[in-house]
């Protein structure tokens, strides 16, 4: 659900952007969640350290349930800028809509 979120009220010009942010955040924090559950399993023990990774699972569900996104009811609308020419593109007719429509 979020993703399609962010792909709905990104802009277009940014959507890479913002995908390649997200997958940064993720991917980053990776080696630094390895080290922070070592140093857990070391000073407190597997069971622990496991436990805490479990409780970790359920905050972006909690974020998430808390959150404006849990009570959407339909996509949101994204806003046109005066610098984004794709509500441009989509009110034009295409270029054949002139000519009437053949006959079988």
């Amino acid at each position: 659900m979020e993703k399609s979120v962010r792909q709905q009220i990104c802009p277009p010009q940014l959507q890479a952007r913002a995908q390649q942010t997200s997958t940064w955040l993720v991917s980053g924090s990776k080696p630094f969640a390895a080290l922070v559950a070592g140093a857990l399993a070391t000073a407190y023990g597997v069971r622990a350290a496991l436990a805490a990774g479990t409780l970790l699972l359920v905050v972006p569900v909690l974020v998430l349930w808390r959150s404006p996104v849990s009570r959407l009811t339909a996509m949101p609308v994204p806003s046109a800028s005066d610098d984004d020419p794709a509500p441009l593109r989509r009110e034009q007719p295409p270029a054949d809509a002139d000519q009437p429509a053949p006959r079988p």
